[in-house]
C-alpha cells in the first residue's frame, strides 16, 4: 500500500489531482468557448445568407425561410450548450471542485436545451415560414432527445457525487 504525505489535512495525491483537474478544465473552457463562438457565427451567417437569398425572389420562399431559421436555431441552441459547458469548466478551473450545486444546475440546463433543440428548432422555423416542412420523425429526433436525458441523468449522478464529496470533506 502506498503512503501519502499530508499537508494541512489534504494529501499530496489529492493536491496533484486537483491541479490536474484545474489545468484540464482551463483547456476545456477554451475549447467549448471556441465551439460556442463558432456556433454563434454559423447561426449569424445562416441568417445573413437567408436575408441575402430572399432578395433574389426564390422559387419556394417558405421552404427557404424554414431551412434557414431551423439551421440557425439549431446553431444558437448548440452555442448555448457549449457556452454553458465552458462556464462549468471555468468554475472548475478556478475552484478545483467538480461537484457543486451550480455545476449540477448547469448540466441540467444543458440537458433541457438538448431536448428542446430537437423539437424547438423545427417548430420555430415552421411558425416563421408559416408552413410545416418536417415529418414527425424530424420533430422528435430520438438521438438528440436521448442525449438530453443522458445529461439529466448525469446531473443526478453528480448530485450523488456532491453528497460523497461533502462527506469526504467533513470526514477529513
Amino acid at each position: 500500500m502506498k503512503h501519502c504525505e499530508y499537508q494541512g489535512g489534504v494529501t499530496v495525491k489529492q493536491t496533484n489531482i486537483t491541479e490536474k483537474l484545474k489545468t484540464g478544465s482551463k483547456w476545456l473552457t477554451v475549447v467549448f468557448a471556441a465551439g460556442g463562438t463558432g456556433s454563434i457565427i454559423r447561426a449569424c451567417s445562416r441568417l445573413f445568407a437567408l436575408l441575402t437569398d430572399m432578395k433574389n425572389e426564390p422559387a419556394d420562399p417558405d421552404f427557404m425561410i424554414y431551412d434557414g431559421v431551423q439551421r440557425a436555431a439549431e446553431s444558437l441552441l448548440l452555442a448555448a450548450m457549449l457556452l454553458t459547458a465552458a462556464f462549468i469548466f471555468r468554475r472548475i478551473s478556478r475552484s478545483g471542485v467538480p461537484f457543486d450545486a451550480k455545476t449540477i444546475r448547469s448540466v441540467r440546463i444543458i440537458g433541457c436545451i438538448c431536448i428542446f433543440q430537437g423539437m424547438g428548432s423545427h417548430l420555430l422555423a415552421s411558425l416563421l415560414a408559416r408552413a410545416p416542412f418536417f415529418s414527425p420523425a424530424d420533430l422528435f429526433p430520438l438521438h438528440i432527445i436521448a442525449e438530453g436525458f443522458l445529461f439529466l441523468f448525469a446531473a443526478k449522478m453528480m448530485k450523488y457525487g456532491t453528497l460523497l464529496q461533502t462527506e469526504a470533506d467533513e470526514t477529513v
